[in-house]
């Protein structure tokens, strides 16, 4: 798909005849970054530490997730005599 797209952007600067909304794709693309925030809802005063309603709880592998400890399936050396199965398709 790259391949495709450089030859249409060359074929866009060299073309003269070409409509100027094609000529967009000739020239780089920039944004700002995106921005975000996470908002929760307010714990009443008086509500105890321990009491979780209302309150942000990361779940248990968000820890190893954010800090690339999470061993994922394809992290997982692959044995020797392990089987192999692939879906084909008629």
């Amino acid at each position: 798909m790259i391949v495709v797209c450089f030859f249409f952007q060359q074929h866009v600067l060299l073309k003269s005849k070409v409509p100027s909304y094609f000529k967009s794709t000739t020239s780089t693309f920039h944004r700002n970054p995106s921005k975000s925030s996470q908002v929760y809802q307010e714990v009443a005063p008086g509500q105890k530490e321990q009491d979780p309603v209302g309150r942000p709880i990361g779940h248990l592998s968000a820890q190893k997730q954010v800090s690339g400890e999470a061993v994922y399936i394809d992290d997982i050396p692959k044995l020797h005599s392990m089987l192999k199965l692939n879906n084909i398709k008629n």
